[in-house]
């Protein structure tokens, strides 16, 4: 019994100053600032009527809309977005290590509207072709960069649509 009892009270000990001598930590949120300067995305048609445009987002929160085909509103458009909006984009490009990328993935079917980018940063470009057949995340950012092309009368038009 003397032995339960003084191995009870040794593991007691041994968790309570455990315990006492925790070091409390604090989560930092250290905000690195994104080195892209720019992100264009270009959709690009099939032989049906797929949608094709390319969508340019700068990094002072111009965004250019440039349509070829198949969309509402066809010509060039500019409109001006929060630069916190723009600066949650270029973030999530770079959580993602886009610039790892491979710079083309194989496509896999025939008449397929693609997804290509350009990324540009102060002393390089990157550019993924065919990045619907890359990895998952290329095709969330997809729809995350589609979310400055939704071109409405707010947008000022710069220029007719040009003939591809």
């Amino acid at each position: 019994m003397n032995k339960y009892l003084l191995s009870f009270m040794v593991m007691t000990a041994v968790i309570f100053s455990a315990c006492a001598h925790q070091k409390k930590t604090v989560k930092s949120k250290v905000m690195t600032e994104s080195r892209i300067q720019q992100i264009a995305m270009d959709r690009t048609p099939c032989f049906g009527t797929c949608p094709a445009y390319r969508v340019t987002v700068n990094k002072d929160g111009k965004v250019i809309f440039k349509s070829w085909a198949y969309t509402t509103y066809e010509g060039t458009y500019e409109k001006q977005f929060p630069a916190e909006k723009v600066a949650a984009l270029f973030k999530q490009f770079s959580q993602y290590r886009v610039d790892t990328c491979s710079p083309e993935y194989n496509s896999l079917l025939q008449d397929v509207p693609g997804v290509s980018y350009t990324i540009t940063y102060p002393d390089s470009e990157k550019t993924i072709t065919n990045a619907h057949f890359g990895p998952q995340f290329l095709k969330t950012l997809s729809f995350e960069t589609d979310s400055f092309s939704k071109v409405d009368d707010s947008w000022t038009k710069t220029a007719e649509a040009e003939k591809r």
